[in-house]
């Protein structure tokens, strides 16, 4: 890759905006002088730059201008094409190649990075542009000499694409000293179906996606649009296809090399969108700085027909506002439309839970996941919880999530936990589970039973005293009868797909506003954002409900906690006959008698801890937990609250341990935070804090 010089770098974005140099610079009425006229008064760079951006630029008699020409063309990409490529000879292309601002920003991208990823709309130039103008300008200008690979999902596609560049090149007078001399073409392996050999020796080949090309070592690749409408719906083709990629194209280029990818969506975890999570690139490299990184990271920008937030048009030239409304009933449904030009796996419009759904009012809180059974009873609310188990624990696979709410009086749904791991073992989510229940308290828990996943329901029942009914999704269609879903049952089979009572059933209550999100930490933020984004992910899809996300598991947990809300809990005694004891959803919930279990001191750290974080001093704990983990682990939590400034809560936290250390006799000086007692410790009031705020303090009541 030639690389630009200051000046010339400034050029080309300039030249394309105004299509040729005016041929008389003028600001402000006064003539500018030509930039030869400033080389030979020893302008600098950085003046030289400056006038430019000024658009003051020299007229093409220039001599200067004259000798930079030719520079120019072999540095910018967008500007060879709009000066050398031909284009239809109808409005508004006047037999050029017309060029929208997503080409200029495309043309600083190949200046500049190695590794591309884009999306962009159907029919806005990207093949165009990185297919046919990129192959020819890279071959016959800018890398004399060298090879590369256009790569399209067939190679039918491929070979369209080649053939397209082969007709320019022949018929094109600017393009002729390219061709080979005399009747060399016709040879074999210089001008054939999938390859081309130019005169100064590049050579372009054509290959379908997935074809053998091991051996190969080229100096720029284009893979365009290499995903089909397979990728959508089978997870098998989405990895086969990520597989190819990574081992055969992208391991024969080398990193100083360049790699273009260029496509629309049809999954949120296909191709495109794995190059696009650098996370995993970033963790191994460490330290290693970022331009060291650029020939592994992928630079990735999407392009969708219209932005959706300023609304501007992508390529007004080509599509205006009736030409996108027109496109789109051509399409019929809004999920084409999306995937196609909004570079979107799933429309907000075709999803079964829209953006809107989520951001009625009242429906965000600012109070936190996490908060304890005894806050949410004394607001009167009962817990339920579902559990998506992951039968895997490899990094690669589902996520285990517990997804609890504590349902009010009024039926209002107040998501009061969501916990969400990947690649945790058997006995861990076990343990978890159990945690959860000595947590919340949940007047049930259902967990997913299908195939083997019913060891999980049958090992937290022998070794807890949780309320858990299995749950499979795998239930009968079209109408249930109502005998499947008694209340007393130990478990309950429920069609994900069923209207009424799978998936879909979720929506009723989403409408009615009858779900309140916790938005009062960062924590609760990030993960009930991933729970917001999966369910928008959801669409009905052939009478199914399926996801284009990677991942569902928040959204089946979320489900299975709802089915346990409409079903209502009881006292299971887990033996053939339990006895039916019906339960009101609604009731107001009785304190429970019981002696809860003794604590291990993992678990009296973590309701230590939610407890401190609501601001009420009920923290529940042993002498013994207390001076082993409990006092160290909330003064921790005081400290990292001074630390973020969040002195309300540090006061809060240094106050409940001061209550502690007196109940168990604990003497030590803590550090002060705020405005201090007398006895070193920060006096504070007695309100119930930022984390755990009344149904009073919220409008609910």
């Amino acid at each position: 890759m030639i690389p630009r010089t200051p000046v010339l770098g400034k050029l080309p974005t300039l030249l394309l905006r105004n299509v040729k140099p005016p041929p008389t610079p003028v600001i402000d009425g006064t003539p500018v002088r030509t930039v030869s006229s400033m080389l030979d008064h020893g302008f600098t760079d950085e003046e030289l730059e400056a006038v430019v951006e000024l658009a003051s630029v020299a007229p093409e008699s220039d001599p200067a201008w004259s000798a930079a020409y030719p520079e120019v063309l072999k540095s910018s990409c967008a500007y060879f094409a709009s000066e050398v490529l031909r284009g239809p000879s109808k409005e508004p292309y006047n037999g050029k190649f017309l060029l929208g601002r997503h080409h200029i920003e495309w043309d600083e991208l190949i200046a500049t990075q190695q590794r591309i990823n884009i999306l962009a709309a159907r029919d806005h130039g990207k093949s165009y542009f990185f297919t046919f103008a990129y192959p020819i300008w890279k071959a016959g200008f800018n890398a004399p000499g060298s090879e590369g690979y256009i790569f399209s999902a067939t190679e039918d596609q491929a070979v369209a694409f080649l053939t397209m560049i082969k007709e320019e090149i022949e018929k094109n007078q600017k393009l002729q000293h390219l061709l080979p001399i005399g009747t060399v073409r016709s040879k074999p392996g210089i001008w054939s179906r999938t390859q081309i050999t130019l005169r100064n020796g590049s050579v372009i080949k054509a290959r379908g996606f997935g074809t053998k090309v091991r051996g190969g070592h080229p100096d720029w690749v284009i893979c365009d649009d290499v995903l089909n409408d397979d990728d959508i719906y089978s997870d098998l083709i989405r990895q086969r296809n990520i597989d190819y990629f990574l081992s055969a194209i992208s391991g024969m280029v080398h990193p100083t090399d360049q790699l273009i990818v260029v496509g629309t969506p049809m999954h949120e975890m296909d191709l495109y969108g794995v190059l696009a999570n650098t996370e995993q690139v970033l963790k191994i490299a460490g330290d290693v700085s970022k331009e060291d990184l650029q020939g592994y990271v992928y630079e990735c920008r999407k392009y969708p027909c219209k932005d959706p937030e300023t609304g501007e048009l992508l390529f007004p030239e080509r599509y205006d506002e009736k030409a996108l409304k027109l496109k789109r009933i051509e399409l019929k449904t809004a999920a084409r439309f999306a995937r196609e030009f909004l570079c979107e796996p799933l429309s907000d419009e075709a999803s079964l839970f829209p953006a809107k759904l989520f951001r009625q009012d009242g429906m965000r809180q600012p109070y936190v996941l996490g908060l304890p059974a005894g806050y949410w009873e004394k607001q009167g609310c009962l817990r339920y919880t579902g559990v998506d188990i992951a039968l895997s624990a490899e990094t690669g696979a589902d996520y285990f999530v517990i997804f609890t709410v504590a349902v009010d009086p009024r039926g209002n749904r107040w998501l009061a936990n969501l916990i969400r791991h990947k690649g945790l073992a058997f006995h861990e989510q076990i343990e978890l589970i159990k945690e959860e229940n000595l947590l919340m308290r949940p007047e049930i828990i259902h967990i997913e039973a299908n195939q083997a996943q019913r060891v999980w329901t049958d090992e937290v029942a022998r070794t807890s005293d949780a309320q858990v009914r299995r749950f499979f999704t795998t239930g009968i269609g079209g109408r249930q009868p109502d005998n499947a879903w008694k209340k007393g049952a130990t478990q309950v089979a429920v069609n994900k797909h069923h209207i009424d009572r799978g998936v879909p059933a979720l929506r009723l209550s989403l409408e009615h506003n009858k779900w309140k999100i916790p938005r009062g930490d960062d924590n609760s933020i990030e993960q009930t954002n991933v729970w917001i984004k999966e369910m928008g992910c959801i669409g009905w899809i052939d009478g199914k409900v399926q996801t284009v996300a990677g991942h569902d598991d928040t959204v089946m947990a979320c489900w299975m906690c709802d089915t346990a809300v409409r079903m209502g809990g009881v006292d299971l005694s887990y033996i053939d006959h339990e006895d039916e004891q019906s339960k009101d959803v609604l009731a107001s919930p009785v304190v429970s008698t019981k002696e809860m279990p003794e604590h291990d001191f993992l678990v009296a750290e973590r309701r230590a801890l939610a407890a401190v974080q609501q601001g009420r001093r009920v923290v529940d704990v042993t002498a013994d937990a207390y001076e082993s983990r409990v006092r160290a682990a909330i003064k921790a939590y005081a400290s990292d609250s001074y630390d973020q400034d969040e002195y309300a809560r540090a006061a809060r936290a240094l106050q409940e341990i001061k209550r502690l250390d007196a109940a168990f006799g604990v003497r030590s000086a803590d550090f002060p935070v705020g405005n201090e007692g007398s006895d070193g410790y920060v006096e504070s009031d007695d309100s119930q804090g930022e984390g755990a705020p009344s149904f009073e303090d919220l409008g609910v009541i």
